[in-house]
This record gives C-alpha cells, sequence and structure tokens, in this order.
C-alpha cells in the first residue's frame, strides 16, 4: 500500500519530489513533499493565484501568469514572488490533483477502495491511510516538533 501511494505521488503531474523517512519507535512512515519552482509556477498559474502587481503596471492584485512574472512584485524568482503559505497551498493543490485510474481501484484494499478519477490523497486521510498532514513552515507545528521531538530526547517520535 506504502509503495503503490509512493509511487503515484512521485509519478504525479506535475512532479512532486517525495522523500520517505521511516519513523522506527513509531513504526510509521513519513511523506517529505515539496515541488520544484517551475511546478509551483505552473500551478499558480494553474489556479489563478492572485499577486501584487508592481506600481508601473498598475499595482492591485492580478492572477498571475508565468508570461507576465516580470509585472508582479518581487516577480524576479518563484522563492521572491511565492510566500511560503503559497507554496504550502499550491504543493497541497497538487497532491489533491493525483486521481485514481483505471487498475488503482484496489490497489489500496482492505483500507479503501478508490474510483476511477477520485483524488487519492483527501480519500486517504478521510479513511486513515494518511494519518495527518501538515506544511513543515507552519512556525507552530515546527515549535511543536521542536520541543516534543528534537527536545525530546528519550521520548518516542511522534511520527
Amino acid at each position: 500500500m506504502l509503495l503503490w501511494l509512493l509511487q503515484k505521488l512521485r509519478g504525479s503531474r506535475p512532479r512532486l519530489r517525495v522523500y520517505v523517512r521511516q519513523h522506527a519507535s513509531s513504526q510509521c512512515s513519513a511523506f517529505y513533499i515539496t515541488a520544484d519552482d517551475d511546478v509551483l509556477l505552473q500551478t499558480a498559474e494553474e489556479i489563478h493565484l492572485p499577486k501584487l502587481l508592481k506600481p508601473e503596471f498598475g499595482g492591485g492584485y492580478k492572477e498571475f501568469t508565468v508570461r507576465d512574472m516580470h509585472c508582479f512584485q518581487k516577480g524576479s524568482s518563484a522563492s521572491e514572488l511565492l510566500s511560503s503559505q503559497d507554496r504550502g497551498a499550491l504543493v497541497k493543490h497538487v497532491l489533491e490533483s493525483a486521481r485514481a485510474e483505471h487498475g488503482d481501484e484496489h490497489a489500496l484494499e482492505p483500507a479503501l477502495t478508490l474510483r476511477v478519477g477520485q483524488s487519492i490523497v483527501p480519500a486517504c486521510v478521510s479513511r486513515g491511510v494518511i494519518s495527518n498532514m501538515f506544511p513543515l513552515h507552519e512556525r507552530a507545528s515546527l515549535d511543536y516538533l521542536r520541543q516534543k521531538w528534537v527536545k525530546s530526547i528519550f521520548n518516542p517520535q511522534p511520527l
């Protein structure tokens, strides 16, 4: 089940980078997922992400397009243009866009039976195949992990 899900996420279009970490103390696996800047920019255009225009182009907000990237404030690169919240939302959008195809219906049984065209990640979350999702840039989550995991050397790891 885990290998199938990993294969689906790595094979998604647009491509995601997925790293797997095994946590022996909790007997869980964690997927660390990120996307390259070109994937993030393409997805921002796809979902019509509003971004702030430079004053010389009229100011205000406009739906982002890669072609007009130079017109947006901080538009010289994806890392400057997209906030960490934007990046997290864009990766989440790509994750939720991964759909079941013919032949995938029984890949997650007995935990879950998928329908063709069904979004895989939300279905996995609702049935407990995926126990938790959160962006690692989220300050509250990072502080919690720092206290409960990093600084708790002798306690089991939370993942």
